[in-house]
């Protein structure tokens, strides 16, 4: 099924199984593996169980200085590689982006309010803070990141956060950079990759986001029927309880922010003591099964298995050109 078996005896199955998907693994990341993905393969009499989880020891991805030089470099081109980044974690595919570290800000801290004002208006009306508390007293109360600190995160890109919007704040409340800039078409990426004194950090960078793109895009994915666990799942595999129908996935492969950090890390950090107190939470992204005697379902598996596998590896390539050491 293109998975090579490795080299010497068999002698457990259990671990030849294991060793195949790490030499798969590594073949397929070859240097770049920066990204953090727990994989356990496990094999007896009832089939093959593939547990995929996520790792507590993650790398930094900073956006700013390639983005910025890809823009430089042609218009917009810099957006496609940001789209491509982005689309890394469709299918479930775990990554911290400053969307998700957005999201986390908006609801744990600003109420689902994405402008200060606004979040000033709701404080008000809260029995503890008086409406005639100007905005600074009202920031001196409440000593966290506000909705304009997750802004300045991402320097005025706000479209970058992707959080949601309360009901009724009109376009003309959000901050100026809401709008998700124009992304070059991939007709326009091919012309410019197909010039040849296109810059060299350029050229690899453009590459390696178009070929994550065809990867994610293709049609009748294998991780698309993978889905995320149930409740009910994570109790029939590791005698988990919890009481939400679908649970929240603690933790992921990398954290991508734009430049400075800390912002956004902050908020990452409060979600995810949120969620161990919560309870409702699992580090475990998918579990892979596959029956003894079922070759069609060990056909899925395996192929389902691949796929993520190579999204592991592209998103690492990629990724790879941002990684930054803090």
């Amino acid at each position: 099924m293109g998975v090579p078996l490795p080299s010497g005896r068999f002698t457990d199955p259990g671990k030849t199984v294991a060793s195949q998907w790490q030499a798969y693994i590594a073949g397929q990341c070859g240097q770049h593996n920066d990204l953090a993905l727990d994989l356990e393969v496990c094999t007896d009499e009832t089939g093959l169980r593939v547990v995929v989880s996520t790792s507590s020891n993650l790398n930094v991805f900073r956006l700013k200085p390639v983005i910025e030089q890809l823009n430089a470099v042609s218009k917009g081109m810099g957006w496609f590689v940001v789209d491509a980044i982005y689309a890394i974690e469709k299918h479930g595919y775990p990554l911290y982006l400053p969307s998700t570290m957005g999201d986390y800000a908006c609801y744990l801290w600003h109420q689902g309010c994405t402008t200060d004002k606004e979040f000033a208006r709701e404080l008000r009306h809260q029995q503890d803070n008086p409406k005639r508390w100007s905005l600074e007293k009202l920031k001196e109360h409440h000593d966290q990141p506000w909705p304009s600190d997750l802004d300045a995160a991402v320097e005025g890109h706000t479209w970058l956060l992707k959080r949601y919007y309360h009901d009724g704040v009109r376009e003309s409340q959000r901050a100026p950079g809401w709008r998700k800039p124009a992304i070059p078409s991939r007709a326009e990426v091919l012309a410019l990759l197909g010039k040849r004194d296109v810059d060299p950090l350029a050229r690899a960078v453009l590459k390696a986001a178009d070929d994550l793109l065809v990867e994610v895009e293709c049609e009748a994915h294998p991780l698309a029927d993978v889905g995320g666990l149930s409740s009910e799942e994570l109790q029939a595999e590791f005698g988990w309880h919890g009481d939400e129908e679908n649970v929240d996935i603690l933790g992921a492969t990398g954290i991508v922010v734009w430049d400075d950090p800390d912002t956004l890390l902050e908020a990452l950090e409060h979600w995810e003591e949120y969620q161990m107190q919560g309870g409702d939470a699992t580090t475990t992204v998918m579990v892979i099964r596959a029956k003894a005697g079922s070759d069609q379902q060990m056909a899925t598996t395996v192929n389902q298995l691949k796929a993520l596998v190579r999204r592991h590896a592209l998103a690492s390539r990629l990724l790879s050109f941002f990684k930054k050491e803090y």
